[in-house]
């Protein structure tokens, strides 16, 4: 996977090339990552390992997720739990709602390790093509015991909207 994500009138601008091995042992699904980031404006960089797993077959639909994700830059990492849905209200069309809890432990290395955020997000995709697809998403972070006065690194830590659109092609 390839990811460019940049910020509206900011000084924002983030790359990452995510190349991953994804598999499945009945009704779970695990992964393993390697994250290449690239703060463009920077000219920084970072270096991230990732594993998860999620298990789908929970009444109503409901998949609960694990994701670990580990920076070499900080030497720390970061944790999400998640519980999300699929719904596919008409043909071509996926919906998925989902809530994730995000914990720090020395990922952002000035900020509080601990609980960080819970964000309620709205994924969608939908198939224009055969292993073509537009993306969409939408979400709303909470921020959890941000403390700018003592930690720098939460002054970034806001409640705040976010969302993106992109593309997909799968081979």
């Amino acid at each position: 996977m390839i990811w460019n994500g940049w910020g509206y009138n900011s000084n924002y601008d983030e790359l990452n090339i995510v190349p991953s091995l994804e598999y499945e042992i009945n009704d779970f699904e695990f992964y393993i990552s390697y994250n290449r980031k690239q703060f463009l404006p920077q000219g920084t960089f970072d270096n991230e390992i990732g594993s998860g797993v999620s298990y789908g077959e929970l009444p109503y639909n409901i998949s609960l997720a694990f994701d670990w994700y580990h920076s070499f830059a900080t030497d720390g990492s970061f944790f999400e739990f998640s519980l999300g849905t699929e719904i596919n209200p008409v043909q071509h069309l996926t919906i998925q709602p989902a809530i994730v809890l995000g914990i720090n432990e020395n990922y952002i290395s000035d900020g509080h390790d601990g609980t960080n955020h819970l964000s309620l997000q709205l994924d969608g995709e939908y198939e224009l093509a055969r292993n073509f697809n537009l993306l969409g998403n939408l979400a709303y972070n909470i921020a959890i015991d941000s403390d700018p006065a003592t930690y720098a690194g939460d002054a970034s830590l806001k409640s705040f909207i976010w969302g993106g659109i992109g593309f997909e092609i799968l081979f």
